[in-house]
């Protein structure tokens, strides 16, 4: 039986389990290759920041959507900020905001002079950009967006020469870009390939751990500073493993444990060897003063730590299975359209925009209404499909953050 609108709406702004990953194939004819000398880091980490600046300045000199642009760089930074992200990259907002004074003066008087204020202003914002968007994933946004036939809502006059060589400059950007960031991954699959050796013993494939730690070292590429004076190695080797033994920790157990408990969980094991070599008894107070952690903490790894199931068959400690915790006819659909979570659930739409509601109404079909189409809602509201898209994300992502201060971060296991 399908799901009804008003369950699909309220799974879709739970938190997600896992965080949404990006995988990179590697050709499997890829030899091991040396590392990179100091300076040859140096020289393409310098070369892939340049052309980063480049791309921005140039997806940000086209004044009829220029604007648009900003705003969309600003909305992707007020989300970061909401759902805590990143905690290192911010965006500088202030250069942006010159930028649209000195285009607006432009526009009303157009001179020499405010040409030349506005090119200013133009390369200050797009290095701010570039400070925020260190993996150029929102200019990667923004490029297919001018790519479709109204981008942000704006439509070129038939044989624009003028928006045919901006789009030329953009592509010719991004080019080189990638150029620059695949020759940097590519030479670092040495790297790749002797941290990931260390996990063959795990039980996950290694395949699957080698795309893991190509998205790690694609991370660390794109936010590799080179002015710090660290070796692209020392600081990638970081990224690679992060990448390999969170995948590992969220795919290795039958029964999942969230990847932020897993160190706790270490530390808690550690602390209670350690006391058993001592010969003391292992009681919680102790546990938690030798692991240095709260007593409320080392009562919920404790129960971690008892059930533990290797088959489908094995027993916890309190004599139960899996499947006799299982319950088959729990009315998950049922339980939450009629539950305080949905109810919260429904009065969120409320604080949004009307042009936000709308969306989000017509995209789940709430309130009686049919679900429509990206490119339907677009052209009601004067927008491309993707901007529809974005937008949708962007509202969604929104109202995620709120739910889960509400509610907690695992709300999602209920109905997943």
């Amino acid at each position: 039986m399908c799901a009804s609108p008003l369950f699909s709406f309220l799974r879709a702004i739970m938190p997600s389990p896992t965080s949404a990953t990006i995988r990179t194939t590697m050709s499997t004819r890829a030899r091991r290759r040396g590392l990179l000398s100091r300076e040859d880091e140096q020289k393409l980490a310098t070369a892939l920041r340049r052309e980063l600046a480049s791309l921005w300045f140039n997806l940000l000199s086209y004044p009829p959507i220029a604007i648009a642009v900003l705003d969309l760089l600003e909305d992707q930074a007020n989300a970061a900020e909401k759902s805590k992200r990143s905690k290192t990259l911010q965006l500088d907002c202030a250069p942006l905001h010159a930028m649209r004074l000195a285009s607006e003066k432009h526009r009303l008087r157009p001179h020499k002079g405010t040409i030349k204020i506005l090119r200013a202003a133009t390369l200050t914002a797009a290095e701010a950009a570039v400070g925020f968007d260190r993996c150029a994933d929102i200019a990667d946004l923004v490029r297919k967006e001018i790519s479709e036939p109204k981008p942000f809502g704006f439509v070129p006059r038939k044989g624009s020469a003028v928006f045919r060589e901006y789009m030329h400059s953009v592509e010719m950007s991004y080019q080189r870009y990638l150029f620059y960031r695949n020759t940097f991954i590519e030479k670092n699959y040495g790297l790749v390939m002797s941290i990931v050796k260390r996990y063959r013993m795990s039980q996950v494939s290694q395949e699957d751990l080698m795309q893991e730690a190509i998205f790690g070292l694609t991370k660390a590429v794109g936010r590799f500073d080179p002015e710090r004076g660290f070796k692209f190695s020392t600081y990638a080797s970081w990224w690679i493993r992060h990448a390999v033994t969170r995948h590992i920790h969220n795919k290795a157990r039958m029964v999942r444990i969230p990847v932020h408990l897993i160190s706790k969980l270490d530390r808690y094991i550690a602390a209670k060897g350690k006391l058993a070599e001592q010969g003391e008894r292992a009681t919680n107070d102790r546990i938690a003063e030798v692991a240095e952690l709260p007593l409320k903490m080392v009562n919920q790894l404790n129960n971690y730590s008892l059930e533990r199931y290797y088959s489908a068959d094995a027993k916890n400690h309190l004599g139960l299975t899996i499947l006799d915790r299982v319950a088959d006819d729990f009315d998950f659909e049922g339980k939450l359209e009629t539950g305080k979570d949905f109810e919260f659930a429904t009065s969120l739409l409320m604080t949004l925009t009307p042009r936000e509601r709308d969306i989000i109404s017509a995209r789940f079909g709430l309130n009686g209404r049919n679900e429509e189409t990206l490119q339907k809602i677009g052209e009601r509201h004067g927008l491309s499909r993707e901007r529809i898209r974005q937008l949708e994300a962007s509202v969604l992502e929104s109202l995620r953050s709120k739910f889960t201060q509400q509610n907690g971060p695992t709300i999602r296991a209920r109905v997943a």
